[in-house]
């Protein structure tokens, strides 16, 4: 398996710091278990990714970041962490090395699969809205090959509270396709960038930098400015400006992709990462 989670297609400024602070968060969730989604193929035991699945929702660990904090979780947990940490909007960026947690990450993964007899893929992604360009992927694994038979089996890590389903779903009769994708937006935000989290670190020398560039970052993609609420201290105001332009894609993404916006509502998950494990006889 790799040495750390792979980036995606497209990049964005990488914070160790803020990772961290994202992982506290997601650490304590609780993790369920979907069933594996594909028939066994011929010649390939199912029940590889089924035992693949159970040692990612199961084996806890400690990791330790160079520089950092120590954080303690699930590996389902901390791949979930990884995905959301690499929350973007779109193809803009600049790329940069993942830092110690993400590698430590992917090689605890990588350690506690090798009892797998099998070829393990395991990609968690976080999507608030599937269709969007707004989303965030970690990859531990080769890439599965294109002439083989693949089991697939998945997990569904919570990374926050809030909106359940039938909030998201009020903002279509609430508010139409506005209401929806301001929900999903708010919710996308909170999800990247905690405002209790966010303002522990603000106060801290040490952290702060990390932050106010990741604000930067996502509010370069999205348009905006929030260097003045930050300064201020104004959290919820910086997250309120990154949500309205966050908003205006999801609403895009809707009337391209979606029939109906209750479709939509249906497919959003942004409190949720999925990680897919996928498995193929060597």
């Amino acid at each position: 398996m790799t040495e750390r989670p792979r980036r995606r297609r497209r990049e964005r400024a990488t914070s160790t710091t803020l990772d961290v602070v994202c992982c506290l968060l997601l650490v304590s969730a609780a993790v369920g278990v979907l069933a594996a989604t594909s028939p066994p193929p011929e010649g390939h035991d199912a029940r590889t990714a089924d035992r693949a699945v159970a040692l990612l929702s199961t084996t806890t660990t400690t990791v330790d970041a160079p520089g950092e904090r120590r954080v303690h979780g699930t590996l389902a947990a901390l791949l979930a962490h990884a995905a959301v940490a690499d929350f973007a909007v779109d193809a803009t960026g600049t790329t940069e090395t993942a830092g110690g947690l993400e590698s430590a990450i992917a090689n605890r993964t990588r350690t506690a699969l090798a009892g797998v007899d099998a070829s393990v893929n395991v990609t968690a992604s976080y999507a608030p809205l599937p269709g969007s360009e707004a989303s965030g992927e970690a990859t531990v694994g080769p890439a599965v090959p294109r002439d083989v038979d693949v089991s697939v089996a998945r997990i569904r890590v919570p990374v926050g509270t809030g909106p359940a389903p039938g909030e998201i779903r009020s903002g279509v009769t609430e508010d139409g396709v506005r209401g929806l994708a301001r929900t999903v937006a708010d919710a996308t935000v909170a999800t990247v960038l905690p405002p209790s989290r966010t303002r522990w670190t603000l106060r801290d020398p040490a952290t702060r930098s990390t932050v106010v560039s990741r604000y930067r970052t996502l509010g370069r993609a999205l348009g905006v400015e929030t260097t003045g609420a930050l300064a201020g201290g104004r959290v919820q105001r910086a997250n309120a400006l990154l949500a309205g332009a966050l908003a205006d894609r999801y609403v895009a993404a809707v009337r391209s992709r979606y029939e109906t916006p209750a479709a939509a509502a249906a497919a959003a998950r942004p409190r949720t990462v999925v990680v897919t494990v996928r498995t193929w006889s060597p």
